[in-house]
C-alpha cells in the first residue's frame, strides 16, 4: 500500500514536509472517492474565489475611475472607505473583497449599487426619482420609479451638487435657455 504524496512521489523529501501542496496525483487506487472529491472541490472553490475577486477588482476600478478617483492614491482612498491603504491595494489587485458589512458603504461612496459592485448585477447605478404626471385624465398622480444613469451623468450630477446654490441656478437657467432654443429650431 502506497501513500498519497504530492505529484506522485513515493516518499516525502524534507523540503516538501513543510509545504502543503494542493495538486495531488493518485499513485495508487487506495485513495477514497470522498477524499478525491474533497480535493477537487477545494481546487474548484479556489478557482471560483480567484475569478470572483478578479471580477470585483475590474468593477471597483471602473467605479473609482467614473467617480473621479485615482487608483494610485491608496491612502486617500483608504480614508474615503475608512480602511487602510493596504486594504484598498488588495481590492485593486484582486487579492481581497470588502467584507459584507463594509461593502454597502464602499458602494454608497462610489455611487454604485452594492449588487453591481460585488456580483456584477446590472444596472450599475440606480437613482430613485419621484415622477409626477399631470394630464386631463389624471388629477396629478405621482409614482416612484427607478432610473439608471451612465458614469458620465453620475459625474456631472455629483459635480453639480458640489457647486454653490447660486452657480447651480446659473447652470439651470443656461440649460433652460439651450432647451428653449432647441425647441424653437424645430
Amino acid at each position: 500500500m502506497q501513500n498519497l504524496y504530492p505529484y506522485g512521489c513515493l516518499s516525502k523529501r524534507k523540503s516538501q514536509q513543510s509545504k502543503p501542496k494542493v495538486n495531488y496525483k493518485i499513485t495508487d487506487s487506495f485513495i477514497s472517492v470522498n477524499q478525491y472529491l474533497l480535493i477537487h472541490e477545494l481546487i474548484t472553490y479556489k478557482t471560483v474565489a480567484n475569478s470572483t475577486r478578479r471580477e470585483f477588482s475590474k468593477r471597483f476600478r471602473q467605479a473609482l475611475n467614473e467617480a473621479g478617483h485615482k487608483e494610485t492614491q491608496l491612502l486617500e482612498l483608504g480614508g474615503i472607505f475608512e480602511v487602510s491603504g493596504q486594504a484598498v491595494r488588495k481590492w485593486l489587485n484582486a487579492e481581497a473583497i470588502p467584507n459584507s458589512s463594509r461593502a454597502p458603504d464602499v458602494a454608497l461612496k462610489l455611487g454604485v449599487r452594492r449588487a453591481w459592485l460585488l456580483d456584477g448585477e446590472p444596472p450599475m447605478r440606480s437613482i430613485q426619482l419621484e415622477v409626477r404626471e399631470k394630464s386631463a385624465n389624471y388629477s396629478g398622480s405621482s409614482s416612484t420609479e427607478n432610473f439608471s444613469i451612465s458614469g458620465e451623468e453620475y459625474r456631472l450630477l455629483s459635480n453639480y451638487r458640489k457647486l454653490p446654490v447660486n452657480l447651480q441656478k446659473v447652470i439651470d437657467s443656461l440649460l433652460k435657455g439651450i432647451n428653449t432654443e432647441k425647441k424653437s429650431e424645430k
